[in-house]
């Protein structure tokens, strides 16, 4: 029993929330809201939860929270902090109510342990149920059962990283990595069973919502670009490929692999109709040759900066493809040189201040438009032909320019 006047409510339900924000709740709301002096207890609460059952020591909590700080006597400190925990837990909350028998803290020896009742709603517990669930039931091509239910539990329980408001805790990482891998299963058993069954729109929805949270996955934007191809959209996964191969090159030194390079060719390459039956739309890169990821690595490069400007205000910018097709008299590599910095002379002339571009091969580059109404389209196209033509005097070369806006997915 708690304290007269306090009340114990025995069907409480009390809510643990570790991804995204940490946080405890009864009937939706905080119980740690307006809490004084309640920061340093609920960082040990944190690190309690994901040793959930196991004897803590006050040096392993200094150590693991705390590193940096040197405290003359890190035992009362604890002791302090771990008193104001169970305070708050025992009645001392906007509730007035004592939840001490759902969240217990144990000590024994100058060790902790934390333990929760079977009223406790953890979300750990329930994504780990999720991915057995959703392994079971969707992997290995048993797609009976129909997904939406697994996407809507997934995008319920993990909102967001684990502790996110602990970014640089470095006790956190293999936690934080180990059910990010977690949410990556689940998450691709369900698009790969919208994938079988060709919901490529419900794929797409889904990695909208899902990118928000993580994005650098290789198998879910997989999944993503050829649901995109599949559905006609080419000129967005072409947007999404360069952003994403370049945010894995600039965050996690991963070239594209063999599978996104294939992506890359599927994107490209006029084959008249897609696997789906659909008449697919004409290629933007035709007659580019790049499957070397040497080559790819020093496009991706190019566009690094391109790719933060764009997502600074994805809105605001739109992307040519400036394309060179030999003709017959184009055989001497010898005039490869000449071709480029003619090519790279016409964009720097036609450009306006702001504007950007990249030049990967004598006969392909990107442009970027800074704040360009469509209608500027054909005068950039016109200046670009008038500048290489004027300097360019062979005739085997045809110039072509294609340009659309950047926009959010929705």
């Amino acid at each position: 029993m708690g304290k007269a006047g306090k009340t114990k409510n025995p069907e409480s339900v009390i809510k643990i929330k570790t991804f995204g924000f940490f946080n405890v709740y009864h009937n939706g709301e905080s119980v740690f809201f307006g809490q004084n002096n309640a920061v340093k207890p609920l960082e040990i609460l944190k690190f309690l939860i994901v040793n959930i059952g196991k004897e803590v020591s006050v040096d392993t909590i200094v150590e693991n929270i705390w590193p940096d700080n040197e405290y003359y006597d890190e035992k009362t400190v604890i002791r302090t902090y771990i008193h104001r925990l169970r305070k708050i837990i025992s009645a001392e909350n906007r509730f007035n109510t004592d939840f001490s028998e759902d969240i217990k803290i144990f000590v024994s020896k100058g060790r902790y342990r934390l333990e929760i009742s079977d009223r406790v709603d953890l979300d750990i517990d329930r994504l780990t149920e999720l991915n057995y669930r959703a392994s079971e039931a969707l992997s290995g091509g048993n797609h009976d059962e129909n997904p939406e239910q697994y996407a809507s539990r997934l995008l319920n329980i993990y909102t967001g990283s684990f502790i996110s408001d602990s970014p640089f805790a470095a006790w956190t990482l293999m936690y934080r990595n180990y059910y990010n891998r977690i949410y990556c299963n689940i998450l691709n058993n369900i698009l790969g069973a919208y994938y079988a069954s060709g919901a490529y729109d419900k794929i797409i929805g889904l990695c909208e919502e899902s990118m928000k949270i993580y994005d650098l996955d290789e198998n879910t934007n997989l999944l993503f670009l050829n649901a995109l191809i599949e559905s006609g959209r080419p000129a967005v996964a072409l947007q999404h490929y360069t952003y994403i191969t370049s945010k894995m090159y600039t965050e996690l030194n991963i070239a594209p692999s063999e599978k996104f390079l294939e992506i890359y060719n599927r994107i490209k390459t006029d084959r008249g109709v897609s696997p789906s039956g659909k008449k697919a739309p004409k290629p933007l890169l035709d007659g580019a040759d790049f499957t070397d990821s040497e080559k790819i690595m020093t496009i991706i490069n190019d566009l690094n900066e391109v790719a933060r400007q764009i997502m600074s205000g994805i809105d605001k910018y739109s992307v040519g493809f400036v394309l060179l097709k030999p003709g017959s008299g184009v055989k001497n590599s010898d005039e490869d040189e000449e071709i480029r910095n003619t090519l790279e002379k016409s964009i720097r002339h036609a450009l306006r201040k702001n504007d950007m571009y990249a030049i990967f091969s004598p006969f392909h580059a990107a442009i970027v438009l800074s704040g360009a109404q469509e209608e500027y389209y054909s005068i950039i196209s016109k200046r670009l032909h008038e500048e290489f033509y004027k300097s360019y005097k062979g005739l085997d070369l045809i110039l072509s320019v294609e340009i659309s806006r950047v926009t959010t997915l929705r």
